[in-house]
């Protein structure tokens, strides 16, 4: 984690990037802008050599940045296309990060083993808040391990105009997600 946040500053060009707006905003540094909605669909042709042979036991593990893992999907059984349909929830900070994919090797006794990634640049939601049907590469030492198949959708925050509160659509459209989200997790 040091290494994340320091890294800008130790190697060339030696800089380090405040967002004075925000700083200045007297908002939270870590208040989240909004919800992204991940739907995991499926991995096909995944190529990989595991130890002791067999087939891979697959599943996905969601982070920003590669740092700590928010989410993963269930692990499915000896199988070179693995099909979740599974729907994970992830607070985004900034759209200016990327959201990494990883297919991992499940694995009871050592280290789940790392097949691939596949990386979502955040800013894209920007322009259209709701993707489907994406596919990307799985890249692993920039060889083509398979494919990835997902959605996303972002949900921002909503906030008032200064001096004014939300007004009553918006306020039933947030107790409609909120209760959306307490069904899906529960």
């Amino acid at each position: 984690m040091t290494h994340a946040t320091l890294g800008p500053m130790m190697y060339d060009p030696n800089i380090f990037t405040l967002n004075l707006e925000h700083l200045l905003s007297g908002k939270p540094l870590d208040a989240a802008i909004g919800v992204l909605r991940v739907t995991v669909q499926s991995a096909r042709g995944i190529q990989c050599a595991k130890i002791g042979g067999g087939q891979p036991d697959p599943y996905v593990s969601l982070t920003i940045n590669n740092r700590a893992e928010l989410a993963r999907t269930k692990v499915k059984h000896n199988t070179y296309n693995p099909t979740w349909m599974e729907h994970k929830f992830v607070l985004l900070n900034a759209l200016n990060e990327s959201l990494v994919l990883s297919l991992r090797d499940h694995n009871d006794h050592r280290k789940s083993a790392l097949l691939g990634s596949a990386t979502f640049e955040l800013s894209k939601l920007v322009e259209d808040a709701s993707q489907e049907d994406i596919t990307s590469h799985i890249l692993l030492d920039g060889k083509d391990k398979g494919e990835l198949r997902y959605d996303l959708s972002w949900y921002p925050v909503l906030e008032a105009e200064e001096g004014k509160e939300l007004g009553e659509s918006s306020k039933l459209a947030c107790i409609n997600c909120i209760e959306f989200i307490e069904f899906i997790t529960f």
